[in-house]
């Protein structure tokens, strides 16, 4: 799995990721809690969640950048199992580091529906988008492209569009997004990634499908005797359109910001000798 992670330049933070987002009932995903800037004797506990059950899983260490040097970013990972349907709320939650600081999370959401074996008639399943089809111009939107594969696969090779109206931004790279979910009738494997972009050019852009060719491993143990072949599927998702708005006029002593901003302070410490 390969993810990735923004560390702030300040000590003290805790983030949640689910992967995925939303399960059927009686499948099995993961919460990964990444506390930034410092890590726990032991691991965190998860509050109880009727309807949800978790199980550590893994932990993890790693160092990320963060301003002119590196940060410490420590990394559990908690099974989470679906029992029932519903809208689920995680967090915001408190979170004690080993140096007595406590940090509250950010709440993430994650869905449950009911078990649909419908769904499960397709080997493979190709979706891709921007999740809008509306942006300003100079906006930063993130293109997702994912397969769902019920059956085991050996390789997801993706062609994505050609974007245009629309640039790599000078911070921000690709990051690819690879997990899997335990479902009661077998593995539910998913593979892909996401692309962040800078809107370039206005009016109704049309962004093509994604393809993506799936490698199916073998079914049954492979004869000595004779040249296996695996068999290729081909998934293609649905078009991505975006519409783009030019900005107006900009208004007095505008400073080139543009969207939703969330600021964030903190005090290296609580108490402090006088002349300090």
């Amino acid at each position: 799995m390969a993810m990735s992670i923004s560390v702030p330049c300040f000590a003290g933070q805790v983030q949640l990721q689910l992967e995925p987002s939303s399960l059927q009932v009686g499948q099995t995903g993961h919460l990964t809690v990444y506390m930034v800037g410092g890590k726990t004797l032991t691991a965190p506990d998860i509050p109880k969640v009727d309807g949800l059950l978790f199980e550590l899983d893994s932990s993890f260490q790693r160092f990320a950048p963060s301003g002119f040097g590196t940060t410490l970013v420590v990394g559990y990972r908690y099974r989470v199992t679906a029992t029932q349907e519903g809208s689920f709320t995680l967090g915001p939650w408190d979170f004690s580091f080993k140096n007595r600081e406590v940090v509250r999370s950010e709440p993430v959401v994650l869905r449950v529906k009911a078990r649909s074996e419908s769904e499960r008639d397709a080997e493979i399943t190709a979706t891709a988008g921007f999740g809008t089809d509306k942006a300003w111009e100079g906006q930063l939107v993130v293109y997702s492209y994912q397969l769902e594969a019920h059956v085991p696969i050996l390789l997801a090779d993706w062609r994505i569009p050609d974007f245009q109206g629309l640039t790599a931004p000078l911070h921000g790279q690709a990051i690819r997004l690879d997990y899997d979910v335990d479902d009661v009738d077998g593995k539910i494997m998913y593979r892909g990634g996401a692309v962040p972009l800078v809107v370039t050019g206005t009016g109704q852009q049309n962004h093509g499908a994604a393809m993506v060719s799936v490698r199916l491993a073998p079914t049954e143990p492979r004869s000595r005797s004779r040249f296996y072949s695996p068999k290729v599927v081909q998934g293609v998702t649905d078009p991505a359109p975006l519409a783009v708005t030019s900005l107006p006029d900009p208004p007095d002593n505008f400073s080139g910001l543009v969207g939703d901003f969330r600021f964030q302070s903190q005090l290296d410490r609580a108490e402090a000798p006088v002349g300090a």
